[in-house]
């Protein structure tokens, strides 16, 4: 996992992990506890983390903001894929990845904020590309391995 302080860096396989802020959690240190939420960029998950920031968060714990970005599907307009054009694909594929930066980044400012609430804390994002249930079960284990 490539981590890096207040900035995005895509790693081998496509994914972006943020570290947001560790002030509080000295060198050597871990975190209290470690909270993982799955965001997607919806109302929902914006009130499952204000949840868990209201009943589970305690100062000096580390909340992993996790998003799955699910890779496009090739269009299908009724016919063979074959006539999918190389700039229908990249088209495609452009907006996916914009509308992946658009959640990263406005994640990104909700831990900035929460930060500075709570500065003895620890936040991170991680983002990455595929199956949703496969990502955050493998994520989970290497967070708890940790």
């Amino acid at each position: 996992m490539t981590e890096t302080n207040g900035k995005v860096e895509a790693g081998n396989s496509g994914e972006q992990h943020v570290e947001v802020g560790t002030s509080g959690v000295g060198e050597g240190e871990s975190a209290a506890r470690r909270i993982m939420v799955a965001v997607d960029g919806s109302e929902y998950a914006d009130f499952a983390v204000q949840w868990t920031m209201k009943n589970v968060f305690q100062e000096k714990d580390e909340l992993v903001l996790v998003h799955v970005a699910v890779p496009p599907m090739v269009p299908d307009f009724g016919f063979s894929t074959a006539y999918v054009t190389e700039a229908l694909w990249v088209d495609v594929m452009q907006k996916a990845n914009d509308q992946t930066r658009r959640t990263v980044d406005r994640y990104r400012a909700m831990a900035r904020d929460l930060l500075k609430a709570h500065p003895q804390s620890t936040f991170r994002i991680l983002s990455e590309s595929g199956d949703p249930k496969e990502v955050l079960e493998r994520l989970a284990r290497e967070l708890d391995s940790s």
